[in-house]
């Protein structure tokens, strides 16, 4: 079987990347889904069967879904050929839904019922990180001459929106954050307790009192994450509890 370990690189760039809050907004969520949705979605276009519970038989499913949160992701192949087709399928998804945003993957053959959980871990960590130093993210080729530039990059426009009354182009980049918000359900699960609120996309509509426009806005960031996951895992040296460990850890920090 195969173990493999994502990560997402150059999030903070890719969410920064513009002043506007609609599209950071927008490009936090395209990070959030980047894992839990669009790897998913690569597994089923590819028709393989999938499990996210360690309970299951490795060899009635292709994939096993070991650990998603906080832009990372370990996965449990049955073999290399399931893994290329689903990479390939996963990095298309996100040239079309999220572009720009990037990935490294690490891997190795594991035996789970003999290997060291936490060797094989700490190989992949260190693989990754090597390929994270060495990876060389290509420029994009910025506008031609006979393109119309975005209005907040360098970018070719691709598509634009109004606002206030004047016609604002948008580059690919853009318009994928921006169309993520189209639908606000991702929301949703801010509703605790049966209650519903609203919310507005456009910050006209948070209620504001004439003359008394105080907007909040709160970055919350976990710190040593990884730390306390490494710390966590490395007591586990057979490959079934720490895998069972590292799904149980993903929903808690979920």
């Amino acid at each position: 079987m195969i173990f493999c370990l994502y990560d997402s690189t150059g999030i903070q760039n890719y969410i920064f990347s513009s002043n506007k809050l609609k599209e950071i907004v927008g490009g936090s969520e395209l990070i959030r889904k980047m894992f839990k949705e669009f790897l998913i979605d690569a597994i089923k276009n590819c028709n393989f069967k999938y499990s996210d519970d360690y309970k299951d038989n490795m060899m009635d499913t292709d994939v096993r879904i070991i650990y998603i949160g906080g832009g990372n992701a370990a996965l449990l192949y049955k073999d290399k050929n399931i893994m290329k087709k689903v990479n390939e399928e996963f990095s298309t998804i996100l040239l079309k839904n999220a572009t720009s945003i990037g990935y490294v993957t690490a891997y190795c053959e594991i035996d789970i019922d003999k290997d060291d959980f936490k060797e094989k871990r700490n190989e992949l960590l260190n693989k990754l990180e090597q390929k994270k130093n060495m990876n060389f993210r290509g420029t994009r080729l910025l506008g031609l001459p006979i393109t119309k530039p975005s209005a907040n990059n360098e970018y070719p426009a691709i598509d634009s929106f109004i606002e206030d009354n004047r016609e604002i182009y948008i580059s690919t980049e853009t318009k994928c954050k921006r169309d993520i918000l189209r639908d606000n359900n991702q929301f949703n699960n801010f509703n605790y307790n049966g209650e519903k609120y609203e919310f507005p996309m456009e910050l006209d509509e948070l209620g504001q009192s004439e003359g008394e426009n105080y907007i909040g806005i709160v970055h919350i960031d976990g710190n040593n994450m990884g730390h306390e996951i490494d710390k966590f895992l490395s007591e586990f040296d057979d490959s079934t509890e720490g895998m069972k460990a590292m799904r149980e850890l993903s929903t808690e920090v979920d």
